[in-house]
C-alpha cells in the first residue's frame, strides 16, 4: 500500500484497518429528482477523493514526522493506492488541523494517540 504526504511515507504510522478512501461525485446544481415523475437526473462535473486514517500510538519522533508532513503547507500532495482505480493516485489535498493526545510515558519514551488524518481533494 502506498500512502505518502509530500513524499513522506505515512503508511508505517497508520493503525491497521483505519485507512478509508472515498471517491465522491460533485454534481451540477440542477441535478436531483424531477418533481413531476421522480426521475433522477445527475450531471457529474468532477470526482474527488477524501481520505481518513487514524495513527497507531506514536513515539514523539514518529508523531513529529506525521504532523510535520500534514502541516508543512496549506495544500499537500498525497500519493495513495486507490481501491477505485486499482493503481496509485497522486492528488493535491487539504488537511484539517490534526491534534495529538499524550497517552503515556513508558521507559522514558512519550507516546501520542488521537492523531487522525482527514484529507480532502482540492
Amino acid at each position: 500500500m502506498t500512502f505518502t504526504i509530500n513524499g513522506t511515507d505515512i503508511a508505517p504510522y497508520i493503525k491497521a484497518g483505519s485507512l478509508k478512501v472515498t471517491q465522491h461525485k460533485i454534481s451540477t446544481d440542477d441535478s436531483g429528482r424531477d418533481t413531476q415523475d421522480g426521475t433522477m437526473y445527475n450531471t457529474v462535473i468532477a470526482k474527488k477523493y477524501d481520505i481518513e486514517a487514524e495513527c497507531r500510538a506514536l513515539k514523539t519522533d514518529e508523531a513529529s514526522v506525521v504532523l510535520t508532513a500534514l502541516m508543512e503547507n496549506d495544500w499537500v500532495t498525497v500519493a495513495f493506492t486507490s481501491p477505485v482505480t486499482g493503481g496509485e493516485e497522486s492528488v493535491t489535498m487539504y488537511c484539517t488541523e490534526p491534534s495529538a493526545t499524550h497517552a503515556m510515558r513508558k521507559n522514558g519514551v512519550d507516546y501520542w494517540t488521537g492523531i487522525d488524518i482527514k484529507l480532502v481533494e482540492r
